[in-house]
């Protein structure tokens, strides 16, 4: 019986012996697990440090780069906007510039005989009929009738140049066709030859054909083309334009043996315009004329 106690007492002591053992180790763990992992901490810290201070430095350059590229996009919408605003502001001079420059040409043009002037500035025009037609802010109202031709400062700004006729009026716009619109046909005289023609408009960008020359005619390229007076609605001696070579050269074509054609550069730039003429007649030569 005693030796059953003292075995049973051998084994209770070891098996308090192998858990404080155990404790122990446990502890000695811990203990020396705290130790090494500061020293692991300390022995990497520097290189940790290089990291962390690489990567906060190029985080700093990629938001100094995207700051930078934000400022400069900035600074060329400035820049555009500013040169969009100066470019504006040019055009506009331009356009005040090319107004004035018409209107004193205008007014420096002495109307024929039995007319008078009446300026008026365009208001419609059509891009497709852009070279053809347009609209003016004149008319009844104004005296000015279907017929009337319409004047516009030559090259050289102190000759008038025939640019069209109206075609059209309300009691305060009316619609000028130009010299290249089908329905402008009138006479006209060539200066140099004596002859007299027809000019006919054929519409779009092409220049007006004379037709109807005789074909005896001696006609020279440049030689000058003046309206011909034979219809009381457009007076004679109007710069209409010049002669210019044809299909073989020359400044006339015979056609069919019976008649000569002619092609003409205009002396109005009827594509560039801001404000016309228009002569009306004046009282006595309505009356004159029964109208």
């Amino acid at each position: 019986m005693k030796k059953i106690n003292r075995e049973a007492h051998q084994t209770l002591f070891t098996v308090i012996l192998l858990v404080f053992a155990a404790l122990f180790a446990v502890l000695v763990w811990f203990a020396l697990d705290r130790f090494f992992n500061r020293v692991a901490m300390d022995y990497y810290y520097p290189w940790n440090k290089l990291i962390l201070s690489t990567e906060s430095t190029a985080a700093r350059e990629a938001l100094a780069v995207s700051k930078s590229k934000r400022e400069l996009a900035a600074m060329v919408d400035s820049l555009q906007e500013e040169n969009a605003k100066l470019a504006a502001q040019t055009a506009a001079d331009a356009l005040v510039k090319l107004e004035n420059k018409q209107l004193r040409a205008l007014l420096n043009l002495v109307p024929p005989p039995g007319r008078q002037s009446v300026y008026a500035q365009i208001m419609l025009r059509d891009p497709i009929t852009w070279n053809e037609q347009f609209v003016i802010d004149k008319g009844e109202s104004h005296g000015i009738q279907v017929g009337d031709p319409v004047i516009v400062p030559a090259d050289n700004g102190t000759t008038a140049a025939l640019a069209g006729r109206i075609i059209a009026v309300s009691r305060h716009t009316a619609t000028v066709a130009t010299l290249r619109h089908k329905k402008c046909t009138f006479s006209v005289l060539l200066t140099e030859s004596g002859q007299y023609g027809f000019l006919n408009g054929i519409g779009g960008m092409s220049a007006p054909i004379i037709s109807s020359l005789p074909v005896e005619g001696k006609y020279g390229v440049g030689e000058i083309v003046m309206t011909g007076g034979l219809s009381q609605q457009v007076p004679a001696g109007l710069f209409v334009g010049t002669l210019i070579s044809g299909e073989d050269g020359k400044a006339a074509t015979i056609r069919n043996g019976l008649y000569a054609e002619a092609e003409l550069k205009l002396a109005a730039d009827t594509g560039n315009l801001r404000f016309v003429t228009v002569l009306i007649r004046t009282a006595a030569n309505q009356e004159g004329t029964g109208k």
